[in-house]
């Protein structure tokens, strides 16, 4: 009889050292957000684990108490209980062994197999596979021993205070570790391989964090792109170049100078006039433009445009001269991907030729680059310059057809230029 409650005494513990074992693990990956959500729905349960979330050094503390607690006792009872429990079952079949120090060396080993297997791998591995459910199902009864046991907790504490502070550490508050941007970015990216976190979402993320190291330049439309109109032209001119281009906003320079911008002009607003009066002057259509600098932050221009209502802002450089011009869409497609309109085509940009190269607009900016060919180009980012042909011409000034410029791990091809000797078009091929 006495054998048999000592069997169930050792059961009794080691169930419950399983629990403080579930305990440990299972509050250090629950999802603050998660219990939250049920705390608000009413469940008591979720508050009282938030609690022990807040105090987590306590509740940690709890944990380590109670699982040595359990230890002593399962080895103060659980070595002669089985060593008894072998004498009994051999004598059976008609072996007597010998109560010796080799009995209890093997009894020893076999209590702490099972005391391992079952009371500490198998918890953990339960509360690391569904946290949210095992910290639920732990939380009355870490918290009920917990009040029991404050002050030895407590006094613990306090004592382990001490001699971090001997030996010159300091005690770890609850507060919850920061993760820097390549951490948050490395979680992201083994959720999408364990399959709890959809790949366009961890795209977002990559975008977010990419978004705010942003600058004009890095997304602007580069002045030899942008369609100008002259101050001097009517709104019939005007309206003509609508009609050819397909853009809406127009910059308007002073004269033929593209370094002197009174303003810009709305495609709707010159629709109204052309149907009244064509050949009046483009002077009355003329809105102001906003300036901003080649290094401004595209998260501050996005701010100043929903502040001023304005879509559209001009790029200077820092003699104030034009160097492009951004909209809400370039910043848009930066956390979006590229967002392509009704006038505008796939292959002005990227064009995959049969034989695996690319041919690629010259006028592409080197940011778009990186991101249609998913990289990242350590040349680009050290370089002034803002698009693929200004790019090369920093390498080599006198580029002509056919020239081949090597910026690992790609190979740049000039294959076309303009009349004025501008490389309009590149051939660009990878190293397999």
């Amino acid at each position: 009889m006495a054998l048999l409650l000592n069997w169930i005494g050792i059961i009794l513990v080691g169930l419950v050292a399983a629990i403080f074992v579930a305990a440990e693990f299972s509050v250090l990956k629950v999802r603050p957000t998660y219990l939250k959500e049920l705390h608000k729905n009413g469940n008591q349960t979720a508050k009282i684990t938030l609690q022990l979330l807040d105090k987590l050094n306590d509740t940690l503390s709890t944990t380590q108490v109670a699982i040595t607690f359990t230890g002593i006792l399962m080895g103060a009872i659980g070595e002669s209980t089985l060593s008894e429990t072998l004498v009994r079952l051999f004598a059976l079949i008609g072996i007597h062994l010998p109560e010796n120090w080799l009995l209890a060396t093997v009894s020893i080993i076999i209590l702490t197999y099972l005391e391992v297997v079952l009371t500490e791998l198998v918890p953990k591995s339960m509360a690391i596979d569904q946290p949210n459910k095992i910290a639920l199902l732990i939380t009355r009864p870490v918290h009920g021993f917990q009040k029991i046991a404050f002050p030895l907790i407590w006094l613990m504490n306090w004592s382990a205070a001490l001699v971090l502070k001997a030996l010159g550490y300091t005690v770890a508050t609850e507060s919850e570790d920061i993760l820097t941007q390549a951490e948050i970015l490395g979680l992201t990216r083994q959720a999408v391989q364990d399959g709890t976190l959809e790949p366009a979402d961890a795209t977002f993320v990559a975008r977010s964090f990419a978004f705010n190291d942003r600058v004009a330049r890095d997304v602007m439309v580069d002045r030899t792109s942008v369609s100008f109109i002259s101050d001097q032209a009517t709104v019939a001119t005007a309206y003509q170049q609508y009609l050819k281009t397909g853009l809406t906003r127009f910059p308007v320079m002073k004269g033929q100078d593209r370094d002197r911008i009174s303003g810009y002009v709305f495609a709707h607003d010159l629709a109204k006039q052309n149907a009244i009066a064509a050949d009046t002057a483009l002077q009355p259509l003329i809105r102001p433009i906003a300036r901003v600098a080649e290094n401004m932050p595209i998260n501050n221009i996005y701010r100043q445009m929903v502040r001023t209502k304005s879509p559209f802002a001009l790029v200077v450089d820092e003699y104030g001269g034009t160097s492009g011009i951004v909209t809400d869409e370039d910043i848009n497609e930066e956390l979006l991907g590229n967002i392509q309109d009704e006038n505008e085509r796939e292959q002005d940009y990227v064009q995959k030729q049969t034989d695996g190269s690319y041919q690629v607009n010259a006028k592409m900016t080197l940011n778009d680059f990186e991101i249609a060919f998913k990289t990242q180009i350590p040349a680009f980012k050290e370089s002034n310059a803002v698009t693929l042909a200004g790019f090369l011409l920093e390498q080599e000034p006198t580029l002509e057809i056919g020239a081949k410029i090597q910026v690992a791990p790609f190979t740049f091809t000039i294959i076309k230029k303009n009349a004025n000797q501008h490389i309009t078009w590149l051939n660009v091929s990878q190293a397999a």
